[in-house]
Parts: structure tokens; C-alpha cells; sequence
């Protein structure tokens, strides 16, 4: 759906107003289809489809206000049965932010704890 509209390897310049707006259109478009497929998704090939979005996104957060997309990132391993990867980004974030919004509810989650607690 995105490559339709920002075809990958698409030449950004985030210092154009263009290039702001393609990068705008990436996180934000990206970040609700990904979600959106995530919540349709009905088999793992439809799980790694919204992945794939997601990661378009992610690519274009280079600020703390756009951590909202890891949220979803986060969402979608998690239904794919990715605690490890998704427990990594989990982590930290809640280091450098341990109020960060989206993940109150697994920062008590008693899997997740364990997960910490683990050893390396």
C-alpha cells in the first residue's frame, strides 16, 4: 500500500519540505496500515505483511515523539510469537523513558519481568 504511494529506495531529503512530508506520510501511514493489518491478520504471511509496513515506518523516527510506532512494531512480534525482539525494543525504551505511555501495561506484565529478569 505505502510502495504505492512512496515506492521503496525512494530518494528522501528530510531537509526538503518535501522530503519532510514523504517522511511524515511514512510514519504516520505506515504506523495505521501496520496496525490496521495487524488487527485483519488471520495467518502469519498477513502478520509479516504488517511488519514489513511497520518497518518503513520505524525507519523514519528520529525523534522521541514518533516512539508511538515501536508500540506497534512491538504488537505485531508479539502476535507473531517474537517476545524476544519485541521484549528488546520493550526494554529499551522503558529505560530511557520508563513512563513512555505504550508499554505501562507490559511494563508490569509478568512474562516480560521474567524476561528481564533472565539470564543473558
Amino acid at each position: 500500500i505505502l510502495d504505492e504511494l512512496i515506492p521503496p529506495g525512494t530518494l528522501i531529503l528530510h531537509f526538503t519540505e518535501e522530503g519532510a512530508f514523504h517522511e511524515e506520510c511514512l510514519r504516520i501511514a505506515g504506523n495505521g496500515v501496520a496496525w490496521l493489518l495487524m488487527e485483519a491478520a488471520t495467518n502469519e504471511q498477513e502478520l509479516s505483511e504488517a511488519l514489513a509496513v511497520v518497518n518503513r515506518a520505524v525507519q523514519h523516527i528520529h525523534q522521541a515523539e514518533y516512539q508511538f510506532i515501536y508500540d506497534t512494531k512491538v504488537r505485531i512480534l508479539l502476535r507473531m510469537g517474537h517476545k524476544e525482539e519485541a521484549y528488546r525494543i520493550v526494554d529499551r525504551i522503558l529505560e530511557a523513558d520508563p513512563a513512555f505511555d505504550d508499554f505501562q501495561d507490559l511494563k508490569e506484565n509478568e512474562d516480560f519481568l521474567a524476561w528481564q529478569k533472565a539470564p543473558v
